[in-house]
C-alpha cells in the first residue's frame, strides 16, 4: 500500500498511528501469504477493514489454525473461508468454540448442523449464545411452533437468526396483509418455506397472483390460503421462475400444484416444449 493509502487507514482507525508504515506493511503481507490472498485483494481488503493492518502474522496464523480446529476443518479450507469472507480472518477463535458449545448444550443440536448453518453467515459465530438462545425462543412463539422446530428451520435457513423477535413479528403482520391470509396461515408459511420472510412484503403481492394463476390454470379452485400452503416456495421465487411454471400448467402437467413449484428449474426447462425458453433469475 502507498503511503497515501497508509495514512488514510489511519485517519480511520487512529489507533494505527500507534505502527509505523513498515509494520503495516508486514502485517499486510503476512495476512496475504497467511490466507492466499493476491497483493492487490490484500490491498482492497485492508482498505475496508483498516484493522488488518494492526493484525500481526503471528496472531492470525494462531487464529486460523484455532479456526480451522473449532470448525473442524483443514487449516486450507479455513484460509478459503478468509478469502470469502474477511469476517473468519478476524473473528476470535475461543470465543467461536465457546458458542457453538454454548449452542449445542442449550439447543440440543449437534455441533457440526450449528457450525454447517454459520459458515454462510459467519457473523452468527460472533454473537453470544444467550442472544441467540433467546431468539430462537421468543421467535419460536411469535411463529407457533416448538422452539426445537423453529431451530431445526433456522439452520436450514440462517438469516432467521439474524432477525430480532420484535422485527420477525411485524414482517409476519405485513406479509400476512399484503397476502390476504390470517397470522396462522402466515406463520405456516414460514415454518415451510423460511426463505420468504426474507423477501419485501410488499414483493409478495405480485407473487402471488402468479401463483394464483398457475393454480387456474392447473384446475386448481382452492381458496388462496390452501394454495400457497400447498406450494409456499413460490413466494420465494422470481418472476421468470413463476413464469416457466405458468407455462407448464398451460402446457397440461398434472401432477399437483405442490409438485409443480417444488420442481428443479432444471426439470421445468426438460418438460418445457415448444415454448421459448426463459431466464431463470
Amino acid at each position: 500500500m502507498s503511503d497515501k493509502q497508509l495514512a488514510a487507514a489511519v485517519d480511520r482507525l487512529p489507533e494505527l498511528s500507534r505502527l509505523s508504515f513498515e509494520d503495516m506493511r508486514r502485517n499486510l503481507r503476512g495476512c496475504a501469504r497467511i490466507c492466499g490472498l493476491t497483493e492487490r485483494k490484500a490491498v482492497d481488503l485492508a482498505k475496508r477493514r483498516p484493522v488488518l493492518l494492526k493484525t500481526t502474522p503471528a496472531w492470525l496464523e494462531e487464529n486460523v489454525a484455532a479456526g480451522a480446529l473449532c470448525l473442524d476443518v483443514s487449516v486450507e479450507r479455513y484460509a478459503q473461508l478468509c478469502r470469502s469472507c474477511t469476517e473468519f480472518m478476524l473473528l476470535d477463535a475461543e470465543a467461536m468454540r465457546t458458542n457453538v458449545e454454548a449452542l449445542e448444550e442449550r439447543l440440543k443440536i449437534p455441533r457440526k448442523l450449528i457450525i454447517k448453518a454459520f459458515v454462510s453467515r459467519p457473523f452468527l459465530f460472533t454473537v453470544p449464545a444467550d442472544v441467540l438462545v433467546g431468539r430462537v425462543v421468543e421467535s419460536s412463539k411469535t411463529l407457533g411452533v416448538p422452539y426445537y422446530v423453529f431451530a431445526a428451520v433456522a439452520l436450514k435457513c440462517p438469516q432467521l437468526l439474524s432477525i430480532p423477535p420484535g422485527s420477525l413479528a411485524k414482517k409476519v403482520a405485513d406479509s400476512a396483509r399484503q397476502l390476504g391470509v390470517g397470522k396462522e396461515v402466515m406463520c405456516s408459511l414460514v415454518v415451510k418455506a423460511p426463505l420468504l420472510i426474507t423477501r419485501k412484503p410488499e414483493s409478495l403481492e405480485a407473487r402471488l397472483r402468479l401463483i394464483e394463476e398457475a393454480a387456474r390454470a392447473l384446475g386448481d379452485r382452492r381458496p388462496i390460503a390452501e394454495i400457497l400452503l400447498a406450494a409456499p416456495a413460490g413466494l420465494c421465487y422470481g418472476e421468470a421462475r413463476l413464469r416457466q411454471r405458468i407455462l407448464l400448467a398451460r402446457q397440461g402437467y398434472d401432477r399437483g400444484l405442490g409438485r409443480l413449484f417444488a420442481m428443479s428449474d432444471g426439470n421445468v426447462q426438460k418438460l418445457l416444449k415448444d415454448e421459448p425458453s426463459l431466464e431463470v433469475t
